[in-house]
C-alpha cells in the first residue's frame, strides 16, 4: 500500500486456496482496491498513532499539569497558538503554617511529614474546589493562582472563600507541638 508521500507504508497479502493464481482481471481489481484502500488505511493508522501520542502526553503531564491546561493545549491548532501567551488578571493566594520552624524543631521528622501530607491534602482540595490551581509548594507554604488557566468573573471572591475555608479546616488537621 502506497502512502501520501509515495512510499510503501504497509503490504496487502492475498492468497488463493485453490492454486495461488490470479487472472489479470482479479489482479487489476486488487490494484484498484489497494489504491482506494491506501488513504483510508493510512489515515486510520495515523489517527491511532495520534490517539496513542495524546494518551502518552496526558499520562506524563497529568502528574504536573491540570487536565484543563492539557485539554487546551491539545485543542490548539497551530504551533503559534501554543507559543503565544495571554495577559490576564489573576489572584494569588499564599498560605503557610504559622511558626513552622518552631514546630519542626520540636517534633520528629516523620510526624512533620505526616502533618504536612495531611495539611497539603486538605488545603489543596479546598483550593481546587474553589477554582484555584496550585502553582507550587515552598516548604510548608502553598502558592495558588485563581484566574489561570480557567478564569472566572469572581476570582478574588473565590480566593477569599478558599482562604476562609482553609482557616476553618485547620481543626481537622492533627496539631503538632
Amino acid at each position: 500500500l502506497i502512502g501520501k508521500n509515495g512510499e510503501a507504508f504497509a503490504t496487502l497479502h492475498v492468497g488463493s486456496l485453490v492454486n495461488n493464481y490470479y487472472s489479470n482481471v482479479t489482479l487489476n481489481n486488487l490494484k484498484v482496491f489497494a489504491k482506494g484502500a491506501s488513504p483510508i488505511i493510512e489515515n486510520s493508522m495515523m489517527f491511532d498513532q495520534a490517539l496513542e501520542m495524546e494518551a502518552k502526553i496526558r499520562k506524563v503531564f497529568s502528574k504536573f499539569v491540570p487536565s484543563e491546561i492539557i485539554n487546551d493545549l491539545i485543542r490548539r491548532e497551530s504551533i503559534t497558538s501554543l507559543l503565544t501567551g495571554e495577559k490576564r488578571e489573576v489572584v494569588i493566594l499564599f498560605s503557610d503554617v504559622r511558626s513552622f520552624t518552631t514546630i519542626s524543631e520540636n517534633n520528629k521528622a516523620e510526624d512533620i511529614v505526616n502533618f504536612l501530607n495531611k495539611y497539603f491534602e486538605v488545603m489543596v482540595n479546598i483550593i481546587t474546589s474553589h477554582g484555584g490551581n496550585i502553582d507550587k509548594f515552598i516548604g510548608d507554604a502553598i502558592l495558588a493562582v485563581f484566574g489561570a488557566p480557567k478564569s472566572y468573573l469572581d476570582n478574588a471572591k473565590r480566593a477569599v472563600k478558599a482562604a476562609v475555608e482553609m482557616i476553618l479546616s485547620l481543626t481537622e488537621i492533627k496539631d503538632l507541638k
